[in-house]
């Protein structure tokens, strides 16, 4: 046991970012010294650090980065009385499908990678998806969320995060039972309006609240797409002043929920229930701590969540090692991209190999809880035990509402004057 602590500490201490130009696309590995041992375990990665998912993209990487170095200071990965390194080994896709394509194409084929760790965003995701199942790697993927990707009949693909379809159901369920009393309305008088980008993972989420508002008899009064540069939401606000939702629902990743809450902030445009996807990434109640005020936000994972494990402790606990370790708190994207690399220690350990066959089969079967949430993935890959979170903008602040507040808030809703 003390060699194995000297070995960690020493490994630890070269931790180190190689960067290559290998291939033609800025080749990087996240390993040791000793990254050509051939008892590392080598985790492959595209990660959009330019294009569009970039600010995203970079809060992945430092999440995988965090994780190998913590489970590498800890003595990696015990396989058979043999300690096992983390490699990262990760291409920028550029926030392009077939840039995603290639580089998992190459990892795969060329750069010795086992097993793989997938993009963010769904649309890369759905391009990746296949090529995992070719080559029979399972792909553990911890920025893509529309429930589409498993519905497609792949054995592959590990979604860790709570797929679209779940995304606003606490709200539906806070606007029934808390919104329309404050607005003198029944439920089934509530009038929802709804604009979405047009890519996968936001028309994923706008099925979901088609289907939520059916399941609560609410009316659609508004169905928008919004326009490449979701920032223009002109036609959009007008309907909304004209047509005067209750609820409106925005989806177009930070940009979009950047611009939602100063637009109407500034038209001074009313709208009792605003909720918007990306808050946390977007950090909206720090940027924007006025405007942001009473806006709902769905979120996969926030500190305040009552999970942990072994490696990280609790959600406290890496939130606030991780803000040392960056100096920035870590928003959901970088905690669902560390607990996908804790995710594969767990399955490893269970199965007690790297061999990619043997560890699919773990992830198939692997039941635990992780300082992420809990983790228990059904037979189309999906994790189907961890909550959606909703959280509401009070005064600068992230208060949860759902699913559990402990009997301590209600939800802020501003009634039309």
């Amino acid at each position: 046991m003390r060699k194995s602590r000297s070995w960690a500490a020493q490994s630890f201490g070269f931790l180190l970012i190689v960067a290559s130009l290998a291939l033609g696309g800025g080749l990087m590995t996240a390993a040791s010294p000793a990254a050509a041992d051939e008892s590392d375990i080598r985790l492959g990665a595209p990660i959009s650090l330019t294009g569009p998912f970039s600010k995203s993209g970079r809060y992945v990487r430092d999440g995988y980065e965090f994780a190998v170095e913590r489970i590498n200071a800890r003595g990696g990965i015990l396989v058979d009385g043999r300690h096992h390194h983390i490699v990262l080994v990760y291409r920028d896709d550029q926030s392009e499908a077939s840039h995603a394509t290639t580089i998992v194409e190459d990892m795969l084929s060329r750069d010795r990678v086992q097993l793989l760790l997938g993009p963010y965003s769904t649309q890369l995701a759905q391009a990746v998806e296949p090529i995992a199942e070719r080559y029979d790697v399972p792909m553990v993927e911890a920025g893509a969320a529309g429930s589409s990707l498993f519905k497609r009949g792949y054995r592959h693909l590990f979604g860790l995060l709570t797929t679209t379809d779940h995304y606003f159901d606490q709200l539906f369920n806070v606007a029934s039972k808390e919104g329309a009393p404050a607005l003198g309305k029944q439920a089934t008088e509530m009038r929802v309006g709804l604009a979405v980008r047009d890519d996968r993972f936001s028309q994923d989420l706008r099925d979901e609240v088609l289907s939520e508002i059916r399941k609560h008899n609410m009316r659609l009064v508004i169905d928008d797409r919004l326009p490449p540069s979701p920032t223009d939401m002109s036609m959009t606000l007008d309907r909304v002043k004209r047509l005067e939702p209750d609820i409106l629902v925005i989806s177009g990743h930070e940009e979009a929920a950047l611009a939602a809450i100063d637009h109407i902030h500034r038209q001074r445009i009313q709208v009792p229930m605003l909720a918007v996807t990306h808050c946390h990434s977007a950090n909206i109640n720090q940027v924007r701590p006025e405007s942001s005020q009473g806006v709902f936000c769905p979120m996969q994972w926030h500190p305040e969540v009552p999970y942990r494990d072994d490696v990280f402790g609790s959600a406290k606990d890496y939130s606030s090692r991780f803000a040392k370790r960056y100096g920035y708190a870590p928003p959901n994207q970088a905690a669902q991209a560390s607990a996908a690399v804790l995710i594969y220690l767990k399955a490893i350990q269970n199965c007690g190999s790297t061999d990619p066959v043997k560890v699919r089969k773990a992830l198939a079967d692997i039941r635990t809880e992780t300082f992420y949430g809990p983790v228990d993935f059904d037979d189309t890959g999906r994790n189907t035990v961890k909550p959606m979170l909703l959280m509401q903008v009070i005064d600068g602040r992230y208060v949860m509402l759902a699913p559990n507040r402990g009997g301590r808030t209600k939800a802020v809703i501003q009634p039309r004057p």
